[in-house]
């Protein structure tokens, strides 16, 4: 057995390694033309849905009008597969879903509003309020719910507490959210994933209000 031979053998063995590789790739890709297929089918009909309810609806970040902190939101994560906007009652509101694939080939999906009313209070504090997974949470004293939930984080803390009132604790609660962000008048929510436009528009009016009292001006003053 000569050099040439060796190298002869090893290259076939290296050839049909690719060539298998990108069979099983081929293979993979075709099986999953299906499901992406369906997947489509699926947005389509959400979009139309979303714009049944009134939403203008693209398909990607391309959208004018849009605040710096909405656009910082789009690209913050995977290309959209649905951007929406809307007002309403004196609040422009845009919608942001998307889509990815997480650990174990489980479809991860997220819906993000952002909120700005048109009449707000203007030098707002920058002020977060997120839940964190229970494993974070740090012992809440007393039996506050939205306490033993949410923590606020804000460099100002005394004005951030001052905006998070009775009221919003308790919309914010009532309404299961992953937490709100207060940046730049814009009051931003998240929330799991959305089964479709039906269930937005449930808590659309929701987290309108919760805009106003958060971002607003007090009540007696408009």
């Amino acid at each position: 057995m000569g050099y040439g031979w060796v190298m002869s053998t090893l290259t076939i063995v290296f050839v049909s390694v690719v060539v298998a590789f990108l069979a099983g790739v081929f293979l993979l890709v075709r099986a999953g033309r299906p499901e992406r297929q369906a997947a489509e089918r699926r947005r389509a009909s959400l979009r139309e849905g979303a714009a049944a309810y009134g939403w203008r609806v693209v398909t990607d970040e391309r959208m004018p009008e849009q605040p710096a902190t909405v656009r910082r939101g789009i690209r913050a994560g995977d290309p959209p597969w649905m951007v929406g906007r809307q007002r309403l009652q004196g609040v422009d509101v845009w919608v942001v879903c998307h889509e990815g694939m997480g650990l174990g080939a489980e479809v991860v999906r997220s819906v993000v509003v952002h909120l700005r009313p048109l009449r707000r209070v203007k030098d707002l504090p920058r002020v977060r309020v997120d839940a964190p997974a229970p494993v974070l949470r740090w012992p809440a004293r007393g039996r506050d719910p939205f306490e033993r939930r949410y923590r606020i984080a804000a460099r100002d803390r005394a004005r951030a507490r001052a905006l998070v009132t009775e009221e919003v604790r308790a919309r914010t609660l009532e309404l299961d959210l992953d937490g709100w962000e207060l940046r730049d008048g814009i009051v931003t929510v998240r929330f799991p994933g959305m089964r479709g436009p039906r269930e937005l528009q449930r808590r659309l009016d929701d987290l309108v209000r919760l805009s106003e009292q958060i971002a607003g001006p007090p009540p007696g003053s408009r």
